[in-house]
């Protein structure tokens, strides 16, 4: 199973970190990343000291990020919300969240900066973490990504509990 890796700029060392980990953990699931998982010469400018962000062409960004979600994800995304500021990660979570042409998308957040119970990130998400650790124990060590099918099922059941409770 693959899932886009939606998360602020400014945590993406420490992102970075953590997805090698998961995947090496977790085989069959594969966090794309897009700073790192594929050539970006202004990322590797920035981190490199040479180029300030916002210094490109931002429909080639855009785009590219776009294509991930869409093709290689086919609208899996993880997004990661804490306190550093990111206009991107809400937009991936929206471009999933609303897309038309895979109804069974799964959109899950890691939020961690308190506002978990926010009602767009509940309405966006079929689940919101507390931390990664959460997201991990949950998600992952009960192998609910070997099994997309029932994993959509179990968030199905979990949103319609909650809405009759």
């Amino acid at each position: 199973m693959k899932m886009y890796m939606a998360h602020p700029f400014d945590t993406r060392f420490n992102m970075r970190e953590w997805e090698l980990r998961i995947e090496e953990t977790y085989p069959g699931f594969e966090l794309v990343n897009p700073f790192y998982d594929q050539i970006r010469e202004e990322v590797i400018g920035i981190d490199a000291g040479r180029l300030e962000r916002y210094e490109f062409d931002p429909a080639e960004i855009v785009n590219r990020d776009i294509d991930l979600i869409e093709n290689v994800c086919n609208y899996n995304v993880l997004s990661y919300v804490t306190d550093a500021f990111s206009i991107g990660t809400v937009i991936e979570m929206t471009i999933s969240r609303l897309n038309k042409i895979n109804p069974h998308t799964l959109t899950l957040c890691v939020c961690d900066n308190g506002h978990h119970d926010h009602p767009w990130l509940k309405q966006f998400n079929q689940h919101v973490y507390k931390s990664h650790e959460d997201f991990e124990n949950f998600f992952l060590k009960s192998g609910m990504y070997k099994d997309f099918a029932n994993a959509q099922r179990k968030f199905r059941e979990d949103a319609e509990q909650s809405r009759v409770s």
